[in-house]
């Protein structure tokens, strides 16, 4: 079966509530340059983490925040070509 991705997604993240390492499932739909960023609450920038051309798939990608977030609701957000998709993430110390 092919899967075709319309937009970037952001299929899962683990462990549930994360703590230390937030380990991200992506899809991307092309091999265009891509980011990942991990956001408070207000839209303040924690994390950011640059994908690059990674190709087009799926990818995991690790957010190491185990020393610079306390434990709340932050935002992972998703970009590639002018798109972008988010989730919300638990982190608990």
């Amino acid at each position: 079966m092919n899967t075709v991705w319309l937009g970037v997604s952001i299929l899962d993240y683990s462990p549930i509530p994360a703590h230390g390492a937030i380990s991200v499932a992506i899809a991307l739909p092309t091999s265009s340059p891509a980011h990942l960023e991990l956001l408070d609450l207000l839209g303040r920038r924690i994390e950011t983490v640059d994908i690059g051309a990674a190709g087009r798939g799926r990818h995991t990608v690790q957010l190491d925040v185990a020393n610079t977030v306390p434990t709340g609701i932050f935002v992972v957000c998703l970009s590639q070509d002018g798109r972008s998709i988010s989730t919300k993430v638990i982190h608990a110390r």
